[in-house]
């Protein structure tokens, strides 16, 4: 049994990819939705995720949240449908549209403050070429951003980001190790010292760490530990922030399926519950 999230740090078509290949292709942060494994939830023929959040802090009372998160999955496992709410319980609900291919086409995003499609366009690896967002009801394009990329070898290459005029205004170089997956990411801006870091660990077949340096003025950094079951279940995170622990992660299994996250915020002790139930397919 493998563990129901499922970071993705594949690249392109160097190694297998999952529908659920989002975007940039860029490992997943630990709090970011959707990283799920469509195998699992395909074979457990999940329909639907639903989450509810609670919180608790210290001598307090446990106290209902407005948070929440609604998941669809198509019979094949794919996200099809994500609806989230905040704290003051604004919702906003993301409908995905996937490609034969299995890469991310289209994301429709609704909320009371905007409506819009978010396209991508892709190269022959599978590498994102042009992200544009554009009104749902007009079809007006109010942002696009395109980006090239250059190969040294197998295992390195670099990407650009281009303005509206097609200029690169910063660049990513990118190293992979012999499996395809991403191991250093150096970023630079074309104006400016900032610099920005990125590192991956990975232990048999797992991806046990991961951090982030920022320079600037100073150097930044926030760093995440993972450990494991030996099934592969994910079961905890540690998070650091310039070598502070900062925030603790935990994950909870029934029979295979996660059922609640428990993130404790290491400074104030307040901890964040939140319970997930299912709907499933029937037959």
């Amino acid at each position: 049994m493998r563990k129901l999230f499922f970071f993705i740090f594949f690249i392109g078509n160097l190694t297998p990819v999952n529908a659920q290949q989002f975007a940039n292709n860029l490992p997943a942060l630990g709090n970011t939705y959707p990283f799920f494994n469509a195998q699992i939830i395909k074979g457990k023929k999940v329909k639907k995720l639903i989450t509810t959040v609670m919180h608790k802090s210290p001598n307090r009372k446990l106290v209902h949240s407005a948070e929440f998160a609604i998941f669809t999955f198509s019979k094949n496992g794919d996200v099809e449908k994500w609806v989230r709410a905040n704290k003051s319980g604004n919702s906003t609900t993301t409908t995905y549209f996937i490609s034969k291919n299995g890469l991310l086409a289209t994301e429709h995003i609704q909320s009371t403050k905007k409506d819009v499609f978010r396209s991508y366009v892709y190269n022959d690896k599978d590498l994102v070429t042009e992200i544009q967002v554009a009104e749902a009801q007009t079809a007006k394009v109010l942002q696009s951003e395109k980006f090239k990329y250059e190969f040294f070898t197998e295992f390195q290459y670099k990407k650009y980001w281009l303005n509206s005029e097609e200029l690169t205004y910063k660049y990513t170089v990118v190293d992979l190790d012999g499996s395809g997956r991403i191991e250093e990411e150096r970023t630079r801006f074309i104006r400016g010292a900032s610099r920005e870091t990125s590192y991956y660990l990975y232990e048999n077949g797992w991806l046990v760490s991961y951090s982030f340096n920022v320079k600037e003025v100073t150097r930044r950094e926030t760093k995440y530990v993972l450990e494991y079951a030996e099934n592969g279940d994910l079961l905890a995170m540690n998070q650091t922030r310039d070598g502070a622990f900062v925030f603790r992660t935990e994950y909870l299994y029934e029979e295979g399926l996660l059922i609640a996250i428990l993130e404790k915020d290491i400074n104030t002790q307040q901890i964040k519950i939140t319970k997930v139930k299912y709907e499933y397919y029937e037959g």
